[in-house]
């Protein structure tokens, strides 16, 4: 496998090309970009297309560019249905009595503006004309209007669209994040390397995984997905809360710890399983497999294996297994555009999640977020959206007659609570009292269920930390590890979770070494469980680089920093490599990586702002 080689001396090699499909979460990590480009410095499609080809190698068509945008309302002239809802705006203010602005894109319209469109339309001939193509129930979300006679209705009045006006015409993405280079803590210490980087086993190298780790370091004694609120250089959007470490990359299981029994070593490599040809089909850029449905589904159960069930204990846990399975199966057909195979996955799936809650609840919580935590890895976050809105809806049906109340309460917070995660890159409000009412309602009412109630616990201080509760967030992860430990044991996906939790807690609350020896922890626990074929442990290698590198933007070093930042930058690079050829140039996470890596060269004065991803991938890192 080609990717075996990444850690070899020298640049990597460059990636194979191959047709892949292009997700929407991956279109999602260019909105704010294309939008700056396309609407505000009004750049032609043409020159982003070939900007975005050289930059990124992004293969799409100009039909699918234009596609993108007509689904974004990215445009730059008016169509009829815009030209209808703005003149309806303003003859709304004139009956009221009301001066007001009206703003497209950012770019102020006038009444004349719209009736100089009526004057040059071939499709209507007159005011009243483009009434007729108002649409009361659609309109382009960059139409912005402020009333400057009074103060702005909160509530629209009896004859106005139910639409609020905003007096903010800056788009909601406009918000950033500080700068990264922010030197307020330009009198931290002199760092010294954390990490040996060049000790670490290369990434798909399946003959090099280490046996031991050390944990006694600061932050991490045995029992110890943005914004400004993960500034590891590791979040797809940064204007995207997303999920923290332990979900984006550091956690809970996965295919090779969860599909698979764990007890097996390299239980994947072990079953002959043709792990690049399954990194390619599951990741949110799939290489296109040219199949029938009813072929691709004979791969699909190839490639997981079947299971069958011995006993309660086998039933159940074929139960996540299988459940896992179908998840990961939706995902599959839907990136081979199979939708009716996708919809009968999820509905499929959500049927084993029922039997689970029914028959093993205990186990339905760590299910949820190992499935959020699978998906999410290979770059997926809309079809982890219909499977917990599938699953949601289904709960609330049989909420009435489900025998554990409190159960069912605590699983419907925790539902609730993963459908906020927006898919997109808007700011998600989470509910704090209910998240505190469903840890304390899972503490007092299954005490001997230990592990349902630490994994409530473990959502709220997730949901602490994405509303920048941070030092609540890290008290309750430390406070709670050892309680993680016992009842989940070394290994086991929810407590590798939970540490991952802790060390982002450590790095939001400026304890920078703390998290990354605790993050070393975790490492260490992944390189043991899972193959260097499998995304967790590619993404564990690269975000120990991102924490350590919190440690060395503190340095006053100038010659130990820039040491630190090579060693940095050539594992970022080993990892972008081998996710460019095991997920795809294209994939979230992939962009990830590279503009990651492209902020770490920029500080050696290796790169800038407008260095390719192939650039990149080939800089000479000696």
């Amino acid at each position: 496998m080609a990717a075996q080689h990444i850690g070899s001396q020298g640049p990597p090699a460059r990636p194979l090309r191959r047709a892949r499909y292009i997700g929407v979460e991956t279109w999602n990590t260019f909105k704010d970009e294309v939008y700056e480009r396309y609407i505000v410095q009004d750049h032609s499609l043409e020159k982003i297309m070939n900007d975005y080809r050289m930059e990124y190698s992004f293969p799409a068509t100009k039909k699918q560019w234009k596609d993108q945008l007509g689904r974004w309302q990215y445009r730059k002239r008016l169509n009829k249905e815009d030209a209808a809802f703005i003149l309806f705006l303003f003859e709304e203010a004139a009956r009221h009595g009301v001066s007001r602005r009206v703003f497209v894109n950012q770019s102020e319209k006038t009444e004349e503006d719209i009736l100089a469109y009526v004057r040059k339309s071939s499709l209507v001939g007159s005011r009243e004309e483009l009434l007729e193509y108002l649409d009361h129930d659609e309109r382009s979300p960059y139409i912005t209007w402020v009333d400057e006679d009074r103060e702005l209705q909160q509530q629209p009045q009896e004859d106005m669209p139910m639409w609020q006006p905003v007096d903010n015409i800056e788009p909601d993405f406009a918000h950033s994040q500080p700068d990264e280079d922010d030197d307020s803590h330009a009198n931290r210490p002199s760092f010294e390397l954390l990490v040996d980087y060049e000790e670490l086993p290369p990434v798909g190298d399946v003959h090099s995984i280490p046996s031991d780790s050390s944990a006694e370091e600061e932050g991490s004694s045995p029992m110890g997905q943005t914004r400004e609120d993960n500034a590891l250089d590791s979040t797809p959007n940064r204007h995207e809360p997303g999920p923290p470490p332990d979900v984006q990359g550091s956690s809970m299981g996965g295919i090779r710890a969860q599909l698979f029994p764990p007890e097996i070593p390299n239980n994947a490599m072990a079953q002959g399983i043709d792990t690049q040809r399954l990194n390619g089909l599951l990741s949110n850029s799939p290489l296109q497999a040219n199949l029938s449905p009813e072929d691709l589904g004979t791969t699909i159960d190839a490639m997981f294996g079947l299971m069958e069930a011995v006993g309660c204990d086998a039933e159940d846990q074929w139960r996540v297994t299988r459940f896992l399975r179908l998840c990961c199966a939706a995902a599959i057909y839907g990136g081979q555009n199979f939708d009716a195979k996708r919809k009968e996955s999820i509905t499929e799936a959500v049927g084993i999640f029922r039997e689970l809650l029914t028959l093993n609840p205990w186990d339905s919580v760590t299910t949820l977020n190992n499935m959020f935590a699978l998906l999410n890895m290979y770059g997926h976050r809309v079809v982890i959206h219909d499977i917990l809105k599938a699953t949601k809806a289904m709960t609330d049906n049989v909420a009435d007659s489900f025998g554990h109340t409190y159960l069912i309460r605590v699983v419907q917070s925790v539902l609730n609570f993963m459908l906020r995660i927006p898919e997109t890159g808007s700011k998600a409000e989470y509910n704090l009292d209910e998240l505190a009412e469903m840890e304390e309602l899972a503490d007092h009412s299954f005490e001997n269920h230990a592990g349902f109630a630490l994994s409530a616990t473990y959502i709220h201080a997730w949901g602490l930390l994405e509303m920048k509760r941070y030092p609540e967030a890290l008290k309750k992860l430390s406070d709670r590890r050892a309680e993680c430990e016992e009842a989940f044991d070394y290994g086991q996906f929810q407590t590798i979770c939970w540490i991952a939790t802790l060390a982002r807690a450590y790095a939001m609350n400026d304890k920078n070494r703390a998290a990354v020896n605790t993050y070393r922890d975790v490492a260490g626990r992944i390189f043991r469980i899972f193959t260097p074929s499998h995304p967790q442990y590619c993404d564990s290698i690269y975000r120990l680089a991102c924490f350590d590198k919190r440690v060395i933007d503190e340095s006053q070093d100038r010659e130990s920093q820039q040491r630190g930042w090579l060693s940095v930058a050539r594992t970022m690079q080993r990892t972008l490599a081998w996710r460019a050829e095991e997920l795809g140039r294209v994939n979230p996470q992939t962009i990830q990586n590279f503009k990651a890596l492209r902020k770490v060269l920029m500080k050696l004065e290796r790169a800038s702002e407008t260095t390719t991803f192939d650039e990149v991938l080939m800089t000479e890192l000696s």
